[in-house]
């Protein structure tokens, strides 16, 4: 059909793929063939730019899947009145389209760069997202992750390396991820959704947010680092009941734990409490920081709740949590 658009090239098994995305659902999803299929229904023809080979057989290293012709889209603005005006966006290159497909080796690495797009990566070696608008759900991703986007929330489940995302208005949640390397980090940023983490293996995790809360659920592993802050929200944690860690805490709220609390040393500040001391024996690092919110540590009995379906809606992704409803401006 005139709207559709489909191409295939053979490549090197661990080849870089970039798309540059002026509006569409993105799906990418990594198979056993090395190969990269690009498919674009009602937008733009799609092609590739080969801008690397290497290996014996000199095949392709680093492909770009690029949109030709039909490559604009036309997004609602307003002016002083109120009204809306159409403006025409989009740039040499980019792919726009109802749907874009992307089939690509299951050890390639994917770079994807979008206006507006709702983003789903799933089964490749690495990913770095980054929307100005969009939902982002990346799925058994092996070996690293970096996501961003500004209006959205990002979700990432059953994967493992190093880990960052960042949402400006949205939610981000982090299901069952897993260290590949010493030193490997989960970074997760919001400024006005909450994040929520469970079943956790990097030692070395750091959660952030203005006004959502934090949620924590899972083990704390020995010799981990941990940092919560929230400027206005909740951090509350569910650990283990053998938790060995030395914690300190900054807060304008309250402060309350299930778990016994040794050596404490508490300092009262102008509207700010300073807490210190130690869970067990302390081996692993906590620290926590919330301007006007409370801290909260429980008991973790059994790792539940479970993050069921998709993306959307966002209430279903964490059944038990209220999340930070999204910002509006």
């Amino acid at each position: 059909a005139d709207d559709i658009s489909e191409k295939s090239i053979l490549t090197h098994p661990k080849v870089y793929v970039s798309i540059n995305v002026c509006k569409g659902n993105v799906n990418i999803n990594g198979w056993n063939r090395n190969e990269v299929r690009a498919f674009v229904d009602g937008g733009s023809k799609v092609d590739f730019k080969v801008r690397e080979r290497g290996g014996d057989e000199q095949l392709p290293v680093w492909v770009e899947v690029i949109g030709t012709g039909k490559n604009e889209f036309t997004v609602r603005n307003r002016n002083r009145s109120g009204s809306g005006v159409g403006v025409v966006g989009g740039s040499p290159g980019c792919v726009s389209g109802e749907t874009i497909e992307l089939d690509v080796p299951i050890n390639a690495s994917v770079k994807v760069k979008s206006l507006v797009s709702e983003t789903t990566v799933d089964t490749v070696r690495w990913v770095d997202v980054e929307n100005s608008g969009g939902n982002i759900f990346l799925n058994r991703i092996s070996n690293g992750a970096k996501a961003q986007t500004y209006r959205g929330n990002v979700t990432i489940k059953e994967s493992g390396g190093k880990m960052t995302m960042e949402t400006t208005s949205g939610d981000i949640v982090a299901y069952k991820t897993e260290s590949n390397d010493i030193g490997d980090f989960l970074k997760a940023k919001s400024q006005g959704g909450s994040v929520t983490m469970q079943s956790i293996g990097q030692r070395d995790v750091e959660a952030s947010s203005v006004s959502g809360s934090i949620n924590y659920i899972g083990k704390i592993a020995n010799y981990g680092k941990y940092t919560f802050s929230s400027s206005y929200g909740v951090i509350g944690l569910a650990i283990a009941t053998d938790t060995s860690c030395r914690f300190t805490a900054s807060y304008g709220g309250g402060f309350s734990s299930e778990l016994p609390l040794l050596d404490i040393r508490k300092e009262r500040l102008g509207d700010t409490t300073s807490l210190s001391g130690r869970i067990g024996e302390g081996n692993c690092t906590l620290s926590f920081k919330t301007f006007n919110g409370s801290i909260i540590i429980k008991k973790l009995l059994k790792e539940k709740p479970e993050i069921a379906g998709n993306i959307l809606p966002r209430e279903n992704l964490f059944p038990g949590f209220k999340f930070t409803p999204k910002i509006t401006q």
